[in-house]
C-alpha cells in the first residue's frame, strides 16, 4: 500500500513538470508580451491573430521598415512615399512592398547598402547590424560611440539595451538572430533616453505625435500616470500668478516659461520664478493689463517620473480686483485710492476697534514699510472698511506691496480677524496724484434746503454737525441751518451734504457758506474756514408721493415713495395710520424700519391682534407733516387705500445658523426680528453636540443683535471639527409678535467658508 502511493505521488509530479514552461517557453511568452505591444504602439505588424514570427530570422527589409517605424518617421513617409525616387538598389524590385521603405531610408541615409550597388534584400540582418541600427536611432552615431567588430555589443550593454554582461567581452556577431531579439531590443530601446536628450525614446515619440499618449502609457513602457497639464492660473495681484499643474515636476528655469497676450504673441510678459513647490508655481511678471487674455507656456518641464513634456499651456484674465467673500472674518480686499491712502475692506462689518493702527503693516519686497505709527486708520465711511493713510510717505508706483492685519483685530460680530491669526493682503500700487478733499458744487435743491458734493466720501461725525457750516445772504445776514446729513444714496455714495435752512431761498439772490471744519472719510484731508458762494436758484419739485403700497405677509406691508425720506419721520409710528374699511377699526404700526438704503422704502409692522385679513380693503393715511430728505412736507395728507389678496400667516424662524468664526455662531432669521428679549437673551439658545457617546450642552456667553435678520451667540470656544445643533426656545418677531418654536426642533449648525 505504501509502495502504491509512491508510485502515484511520483505520476502527479511527472504531470505537474509536463506542464510547467521551460526556460525558453517563459522568454517567448516575455517576447510576445512585448511585441503585442509594439504592435499596440504601430512599430511592428503580427497575422492578425497574436502571431509575430518570432522564431523566424530578421529580414534586412524588414529592419528598415522597424527602424524608420522606430524614428517615429511614419507619418513623413506615408506623406511623402508617393514623391521618392526608385532606389538605386539593383536588388529592390519596384513592385516590393518594402521598396519605398528602401527608397525613403536611402534618400534620408537611415542605411546603406552591401557593395555592389546591392541592398541585400533577402540577408539575414546580424545581431551587431541590428544593434548598430538601434543604437543610431539612440544619437549614438559616431566613431567615439563604437566601431564595428570591437565595441558594438560592450557598448550596447552600456547604454542599457542588452542586459547580460557577458555583451561586455563579446565580438562574436550572431547571423542566426532571431525575430524575438529584436522585439526585445525594440521594446528596451524605447525605455532608454537617446544621447544628450533628458527624454525617454518613447516619450519622444509621443510629444511628436508619432504614438499615442494614453498606448504609450498602456503597455507599461512609457511611465506616465498622471498627464502633465496646466490645472488652474490664478492671477495674484497685478504683478504676480499662481499656476497649478496636475502634477509635481522638477525644478524649472524661468527661462522656460513664457507669457503673452492670447490674441498677441507678440506683447508678452516678463517672467520670473518666485516659488516653486510641488506643483505650484508662483510667478512674478511685470504689469498685467486688467481683464485682457494671456497664454503662459512652460517648455520643457520635466515630471518625477522623468518625462519630459515640451509645452505646458494654459489662459488666464489680467489682474482684476474682485472681492473675497466669506461668512468668517477676513480681508475682503484692499483698493488704493492715492498716492498715500488706500481702503481695506472685511468680509463681516467692523467698528472703531478697527482704528487702532498697531494692528497694521505694510511690507514692500519682504520688508516692513510703514507699520503702526506710522499709519492713520480710520473707519470708512461704511461698517465694512477701514481708510489706512501714511503719514509721511507714498507708494511708488508699480510695486507690490501687502498689507497685514493682525489677529487681535476685534469686528462687529466680537470675532477676531483670521480666528486670531489675522490677514494679509497684496496689491500693486498705482501712479496716483496728491489726494485732498474738493468741495464740487452747491446746488439748491428746493426753497430750503442745498445740497453740497465732494470729491471724495465724507467723515459723517464732522459733516452732520450744523456748526460746521455758516450761510449768509447776500446782505451778510446769517441763515440759521436746521439739519446737516450725509446722503448715501447710489447716486451720491457718501459724497454729498444735505443742508436744511430754516429761512427760504430767494431764486434771485447768491449766497455765503464757510465750512469750519469737515474732514473725509480717512480723516487724513479735510477743509477748513473756507468761504464759497451759490446762487439761490432751484428747480420746482413736485410733491412726496407714494409709489407703491405691497403687502409683505399677514403681519408687514411695505410703502415705497417717489424720493428719500426724512429719517425721524419716516420712523415715527405716529405718521401712519391704518383703517380696516370693512370694520372701520383704525390701527397704526407696532414697528418701522426702512428696507433700503437710499431711504425711499418704508416696512410697517403689526400686532397679532392688528393682522391682515385677506379680501379685505384697507387705507393707509400719511400726514401733511411728512418730510422727505430735504425737509420738504407734503402739500396734504396722502391716503392710499389696497385690497390684500394675498397675506400669508407667517412666523419668524430660525433659517440657518453657521460659525463663522472660533467662538461665534450667526443665526439668521426667516424675517425681521426685534431687539429686544427674548431675541437678545442668552439663556434663548443653546448648543447640543456629541462626544464620545455622550451629549453635552453649550450656552452663549453674550449675544449681540446685529441687524433685524441676524444675532450672534458668542461662546469661549468652538470646535469646528464637532457638528453642533441650535436650539431656539422662542422668538419674538420685529413687530413684538413673541412665537415659541418646535420644543423638539434642532437646527443643524453649518461651518461657515
Amino acid at each position: 500500500m505504501y509502495r502504491g502511493r509512491i508510485i502515484a505521488l511520483l505520476l502527479i509530479v511527472c504531470i505537474f513538470i509536463s506542464f510547467m514552461p521551460t526556460a525558453s517557453a517563459q522568454e517567448n511568452l516575455d517576447a510576445n508580451a512585448k511585441a503585442a505591444a509594439l504592435n499596440r504602439l504601430g512599430l511592428i505588424d503580427g497575422d492578425g491573430k497574436g502571431n509575430y514570427g518570432l522564431d523566424k530570422n530578421l529580414k534586412k527589409y524588414e529592419s528598415i521598415v522597424f527602424i524608420i517605424k522606430l524614428l517615429g518617421k511614419t507619418k513623413d513617409f506615408e506623406a511623402n512615399k508617393g514623391e521618392l525616387s526608385p532606389s538605386s538598389f539593383t536588388d529592390v524590385k519596384s513592385s516590393a512592398w518594402y521598396a519605398p521603405y528602401i527608397s525613403y531610408s536611402e534618400q534620408y541615409q537611415i542605411t546603406t547598402g552591401i557593395g555592389n550597388n546591392k541592398f541585400g534584400v533577402d540577408q539575414n540582418l546580424s545581431e551587431q547590424a541590428f544593434l548598430i541600427m538601434v543604437m543610431k536611432v539612440l544619437g549614438y552615431t559616431g566613431p567615439e560611440d563604437f566601431s564595428w567588430n570591437k565595441t558594438v555589443f560592450k557598448k550596447a550593454y552600456e547604454i542599457g539595451l542588452v542586459q547580460d554582461s557577458a555583451y561586455l567581452d563579446k565580438t562574436t556577431d550572431n547571423s542566426s538572430y532571431t525575430r524575438s531579439e529584436v522585439v526585445k531590443v525594440m521594446y528596451t530601446a524605447l525605455g532608454l533616453k537617446p544621447k544628450g536628450s533628458s527624454m525617454t525614446l518613447i516619450q519622444q515619440l509621443v510629444n511628436s505625435g508619432a504614438i499615442d499618449r494614453e498606448t504609450a502609457a498602456s503597455t507599461g513602457i512609457l511611465k506616465d500616470t498622471v498627464v502633465t497639464k496646466v490645472n488652474q492660473v490664478v492671477s495674484l495681484n497685478a504683478k504676480k500668478v499662481r499656476v497649478e499643474l496636475s502634477e509635481v515636476i522638477n525644478s524649472i528655469d524661468s527661462n522656460s516659461i513664457s507669457i503673452y497676450e492670447t490674441n498677441n504673441k507678440n506683447n508678452t510678459l516678463n517672467v520670473s520664478i518666485n516659488s516653486h513647490s510641488g506643483n505650484a508655481l508662483v510667478l512674478d511678471t511685470s504689469t498685467q493689463i486688467e481683464n485682457l487674455s494671456y497664454t503662459i507656456e512652460i517648455n520643457n518641464a520635466v515630471d518625477m517620473e522623468g518625462n519630459t513634456i515640451p509645452v505646458i499651456s494654459g489662459q488666464f484674465n489680467g489682474y482684476k480686483i474682485v472681492a473675497i467673500k466669506s461668512d468668517l472674518f477676513k480681508i475682503s480686499m484692499a483698493e488704493q485710492i492715492s498716492r498715500s491712502e488706500m481702503v481695506v475692506y472685511f468680509t463681516q462689518p467692523v467698528n472703531e476697534n478697527i482704528e487702532f493702527s498697531p494692528n497694521y503693516e505694510i511690507e514692500c519686497n519682504g520688508e516692513v514699510f510703514a507699520k503702526g505709527d506710522d499709519l492713520k486708520v480710520s473707519l470708512a465711511g461704511d461698517s465694512y472698511s477701514a481708510a489706512v493713510a501714511l503719514k509721511s510717505k507714498v507708494f511708488t508706483p508699480g510695486t507690490e506691496y501687502v498689507i497685514k492685519l493682525s489677529g487681535g483685530l476685534i469686528g462687529s460680530y466680537g470675532v477676531a480677524l483670521g480666528d486670531g491669526n489675522g490677514d494679509q493682503y497684496s496689491f500693486i500700487s498705482k501712479d496716483m496724484g496728491d489726494s485732498k478733499l474738493i468741495l464740487n458744487s452747491i446746488n439748491a435743491i428746493n426753497s430750503k434746503a442745498i445740497k453740497l458734493n465732494f470729491n471724495r466720501k465724507i467723515n459723517n461725525t464732522l459733516a452732520q454737525q450744523v456748526y460746521n457750516y455758516s450761510i449768509t445772504d447776500s446782505e451778510n445776514n446769517p441763515i440759521q441751518i436746521e439739519k446737516a446729513f450725509v446722503i448715501n444714496d447710489s447716486g451720491s455714495e457718501g459724497k454729498s451734504v444735505v443742508l436744511r435752512l430754516k429761512t427760504l431761498l430767494d431764486k434771485n439772490k447768491s449766497y455765503g457758506m464757510m465750512i469750519n471744519r469737515i474732514n473725509d472719510i480717512s480723516k487724513q484731508y479735510s477743509i477748513e474756514e473756507q468761504s464759497f458762494t451759490f446762487s439761490g436758484m432751484y428747480t420746482n419739485q413736485s410733491s412726496l408721493t407714494v409709489t407703491d403700497v405691497s403687502v409683505d405677509d399677514a403681519y408687514s406691508i411695505s410703502i415705497a415713495f417717489d424720493r428719500p425720506v426724512d429719517t425721524k419721520s419716516a420712523l415715527d409710528i405716529n405718521n401712519y395710520s391704518m383703517t380696516d374699511i370693512t370694520y372701520s377699526n383704525k390701527f397704526a404700526p407696532s414697528a418701522v424700519r426702512f428696507t433700503s438704503i437710499d431711504q425711499k422704502t418704508v416696512k410697517l409692522f403689526f400686532k397679532e391682534v392688528n393682522k391682515l385679513v385677506v379680501n379685505r380693503p384697507y387705507t393707509i393715511k400719511i400726514p401733511s407733516t411728512f418730510q422727505d430728505y430735504s425737509g420738504e412736507t407734503l402739500s396734504g395728507t396722502i391716503e392710499k387705500t389696497f385690497l390684500v389678496r394675498a397675506a400669508d400667516d407667517i412666523k419668524p424662524s430660525i433659517k440657518e445658523a453657521e460659525i463663522i468664526g472660533s467662538n461665534a455662531v450667526k443665526v439668521t432669521f426667516s424675517k425681521e426680528i426685534s431687539v429686544d428679549v427674548p431675541n437678545a437673551s442668552p439663556q434663548n439658545y443653546m448648543l447640543d453636540y456629541i462626544d464620545k457617546d455622550s451629549s453635552y450642552k453649550k450656552y452663549p456667553i453674550a449675544i449681540t443683535y446685529i441687524d433685524s435678520f441676524n444675532v450672534i451667540l458668542l461662546f469661549d470656544k468652538l470646535d469646528k471639527t464637532v457638528q453642533y445643533n441650535l436650539y431656539c426656545k422662542s422668538v419674538k418677531d420685529f413687530g413684538g409678535n413673541e412665537t415659541t418654536l418646535d420644543e423638539g426642533k434642532r437646527f443643524t449648525v453649518i461651518l461657515g467658508e
